[in-house]
């Protein structure tokens, strides 16, 4: 790898280091979720879990689509769902 995807890597790992965004983006592998549906299930404020998406944003591991006055929030694309079952897979194996 070059040095800047290196960089993007680091920033992406650096992105799912942090519990809540990795719990965000677990609950986000089942459907999409609003931001008040997030905040319910991680009992945490609606500025928090904000905060938090668009971290999860700029690192491009979840994306954002309006629905009437809802934004409704899903994982980004296939990759990082493999990245979240290869994850899950590599922790779970014997």
């Amino acid at each position: 790898m070059d040095k800047d995807t290196i960089k993007r890597a680091t920033q992406l790992f650096k992105a799912l280091g942090d519990q809540t965004r990795l719990s965000i983006v677990t609950l986000l592998l089942t459907k999409e979720w609003r931001v008040s549906d997030l905040q319910n299930a991680l009992g945490m404020e609606q500025s928090a879990v904000s905060h938090q998406l668009k971290t999860l944003k700029i690192a491009r591991l979840v994306k954002s689509r309006r629905k009437g006055k809802s934004v409704y929030y899903s994982l980004d694309d296939q990759h990082v769902i493999d990245l979240l079952h290869g994850v899950y897979n590599h922790l779970t194996e014997d």
